[in-house]
C-alpha cells in the first residue's frame, strides 16, 4: 500500500489542513461512522484508498469500489479502519442493489462492533427497503440510544410503521406505536398519520382537526389530505365548503369545491369561485377545462372563445407533477420522501 500512495504525496510530507476537512465532508451516506477521522498519515494509505472508494461510489462504480473495499477488508486494520470499511461496504452493496450481501455485512458487523450506531442505522435503511418498518423502528432505536441523532429519521420511520399498521387493520397496535413518539416534528405527515388513525376508529372530529392542522401547515400536501377524506368519509358539499371557510383558497380543495358545486346546480357560484383559482394557479389545465366548461353552460360564450384562444394548447400539455424542492425531481405520483435524493416532503404540486 506504502507504494500506492506514494505515487500521490512526497513521503515525510504533512497533509495540509484542507485535505482533512475535504475527507471529513466525504461524509456521503453516513461515512462519518467515526467521532472523527484520524489526522491524515502520508506513512498510512488508507485514508487516500477509502477516499478512492467513496469517490467511485459516487461516479456509479460500484464493482470498482466493492472490489477495493474488500481488498481493504483483507488487511490489518485498526479498528476504527476496520469499522469504515465495512460500513462503506454495506452501503455500497445497499445501493448497488445487493441487499442480501448488505444484510449479511451489517448483522457481522454489529456481532463485532455492538457498540456502533451506524451500523444498526445501515440495517434499518435495509429493513426499510424490505418494508420491514417493525425491525427498521428497532434498529433506529438502538442506533439513536448510542450514536444520539437520527430523530428524524426514526420519527419518520415510525409515521411509515404506523400507517403501515393501519393498512393492516392493526389499529391497537398503531396506537401504541403512536404513544412512542417522543419527539414531535410538526410536519404534514404526522397530522397526515394522525388523521388516518382517527378515521380509523371513527373519530371523525379528531381526524377533521388534523386534517386541518395539516393543510393549513402545507398547502401544497392538501391532494394528500383531500384524497383521504374521500377515501375515509362521504364527503358532501357542505363539509367541504365549511374547510375551505377555515384553510382558505387552497388549491385542491377550491377545485373539488368548485365541482360539487356544479353538480348541485350552483354554477355561478362554482364560476365565481374557479374565476379565483385561476387568477392564483393561471396555467392549470384542470382549471382551465372547468372554467370554460362552467362560462360555456352559462352561456358566457365570447368569453369562452377569449380564453381558448390565450390557453387551450399550452392547456393540452399540462400535466399533473410534482417537483421536488431540494433535487428538482420529477414526478406524478405523489411521495413524502423524495425517491431521488431522500429529502422527506420536498415534493410539491406543480401549479404555478
Amino acid at each position: 500500500m506504502t507504494n500506492f500512495l506514494g505515487k500521490f504525496f512526497r513521503k515525510g510530507k504533512r497533509v495540509n489542513r484542507k485535505i482533512e476537512d475535504f475527507l471529513k465532508n466525504l461524509s456521503i451516506n453516513r461515512v462519518d461512522s467515526l467521532k472523527e477521522l484520524p489526522e491524515i498519515d502520508i506513512e498510512k494509505p488508507f485514508n487516500a484508498y477509502i477516499t478512492l472508494a467513496i469517490l467511485l461510489r459516487e461516479k456509479g462504480e460500484f464493482h470498482k469500489c466493492i472490489k477495493l473495499l474488500e481488498n481493504l477488508l483483507k488487511e490489518s486494520l485498526d479498528e476504527d479502519d476496520e469499522k469504515l470499511v465495512m460500513l462503506n461496504l454495506a452501503i455500497t452493496y445497499r445501493v448497488a442493489g445487493f441487499m442480501d450481501r448488505a444484510e449479511a455485512i451489517l448483522k457481522g458487523s454489529i456481532e463485532k462492533f455492538p457498540a456502533e450506531g451506524y451500523f444498526y442505522y445501515e440495517l434499518a435503511k435495509v429493513n426499510q427497503l424490505y418494508g420491514n418498518w417493525e425491525d427498521a423502528v428497532k434498529n433506529l432505536e438502538i442506533a439513536q440510544g448510542l450514536n444520539g441523532g437520527f430523530q428524524e429519521e426514526l420519527f419518520y420511520t415510525k409515521l411509515f410503521f404506523i400507517n403501515w399498521l393501519i393498512d393492516d387493520k392493526q389499529i391497537d397496535k398503531a396506537f401504541i406505536v403512536v404513544k412512542t413518539l417522543n419527539d414531535i416534528f410538526l410536519v404534514p405527515f404526522f397530522y397526515y398519520t394522525l388523521a388516518r388513525i382517527y378515521f380509523a376508529i371513527g373519530d371523525d372530529e379528531r381526524a377533521m382537526k388534523n386534517v386541518e392542522i395539516g393543510i393549513r401547515l402545507s398547502e401544497k400536501h392538501a391532494d394528500s389530505f383531500l384524497k383521504l377524506l374521500k377515501t375515509y368519509r362521504d364527503f358532501n358539499l357542505e363539509e367541504i365548503e365549511a374547510l375551505v371557510k377555515r384553510v382558505g383558497l387552497v388549491y385542491s380543495l377550491s377545485v373539488e369545491y368548485a365541482r360539487l358545486l356544479e353538480a348541485e346546480g350552483r354554477e355561478e357560484e362554482a364560476l365565481k369561485l374557479i374565476n379565483k383559482v385561476a387568477e392564483k394557479f393561471p396555467l392549470k389545465a384542470e382549471v382551465k377545462e372547468l372554467q370554460l366548461r362552467l362560462m360555456w353552460n352559462l352561456g358566457k360564450r365570447k368569453q369562452v372563445v377569449d380564453v381558448i384562444l390565450s390557453s387551450l394548447e399550452r392547456l393540452k400539455k399540462e400535466r399533473k407533477r410534482y417537483v421536488c424542492e431540494s433535487c428538482g425531481y420529477k414526478t406524478d405520483s405523489f411521495e413524502w420522501c423524495c425517491p431521488k435524493c431522500k429529502t422527506w416532503e420536498s415534493l410539491k404540486l406543480d401549479i404555478e
